[in-house]
């Protein structure tokens, strides 16, 4: 197998242990991140579309991080850390995004509960995207960078 197919499931790996993160969110007091919602309901396209657009967009980072990243920042030797790095630079990435796609295409109504605010939102995210470069940079050393030696 290639590299490009072993990034691709590196990609939908960190993805889908993104994706629990967002799922167990309300358990740990955080608010509902409803990715796939909010992709379709921007797009007006079923919720499946958005799932699609989640992964997809997973995927593209990690090839991303195969890419660029993962080969620039040599001089940390920690692949969890140099991970989360990544994922931090990932989840400011969508911040700065946010607000330019929200112009262009309108946010659908997301109905917040009146105990969730804006700062636990963003610290779901930031976990979210912590855990998704964390499991990136740890599954992408084992998968392609130990199969090339």
């Amino acid at each position: 197998m290639t590299s490009t197919p072993r990034i691709f499931i590196a990609g939908i790996t960190a993805t889908a242990a993104m994706t629990m993160i967002m799922m167990i969110a309300p358990y740990m007091g955080l608010p509902k991140m409803d990715i796939a919602g909010m992709l379709s309901g921007m797009t007006h396209t079923p919720r499946i579309i958005g799932w699609l657009m989640h992964f997809m967009i997973g995927i593209f980072f990690a090839f991303v991080y195969a890419r660029y990243f993962n080969t620039w920042l040599t001089k940390i030797t920690n692949n969890l850390l140099r991970g989360m790095i990544y994922g931090f630079i990932v989840f400011v990435f969508a911040q700065i995004m946010m607000p330019i796609l929200m112009a262009i295409m309108p946010m659908p109504e997301m109905p917040m509960a009146e105990n969730q605010n804006m700062v636990l939102m963003i610290m779901g995210s930031l976990i979210g995207h912590l855990v998704f470069g964390g499991i990136l940079g740890l599954f992408y050393d084992r998968i392609v960078v130990a199969r090339k030696a």
